[in-house]
């Protein structure tokens, strides 16, 4: 995943995929294995590709991806002024000052470069509103 930092921090991330039945319930398909090992410090300004190493964990067709980008203050541990960026399907909760919720972009077309969301939609941009 392409990264754009605007403030410095230490980073992570991690993705679920899920397929929902008929009654709604989910059931995992994979997830992310990034542990803190993946995790790194990061300056204002900074790009990057951020790879999601993947475990499948049942057959299934997924319908619903959950991408989680976490920008945290310490250099380990939580601490006030963490925050987390969630982009999923159809978000359903309002931004609270930590947690940020955004629409999953579409999937890059092969060869193309992702293109950078504005920086009120970026992990640690300013005026970060629910648009």
């Amino acid at each position: 995943m392409s990264v754009v930092i605007h403030q410095p921090g230490r980073f992570a991330g991690n993705v679920t995929g899920e397929q929902k039945d008929s009654s709604g319930s989910p059931t995992t398909i994979f997830e992310s294995t990034n542990g803190p090992e993946s995790q790194r410090q990061v300056r204002s300004g900074e790009a990057f590709t951020y790879p999601f190493q993947l475990k499948f964990v049942n057959a299934g067709h997924v319908d619903d991806v959950r991408i989680t980008l976490y920008l945290f203050k310490a250099s380990s541990g939580p601490a006030a002024g963490d925050i987390a960026k969630v982009f999923m399907n159809s978000p359903q909760r309002d931004d609270d000052g930590e947690y940020f919720y955004g629409v999953l972009p579409p999937p890059s077309k092969p060869g193309n470069r992702p293109s950078v969301p504005p920086a009120h939609e970026s992990l640690g941009g300013e005026g970060r509103q629910k648009t």
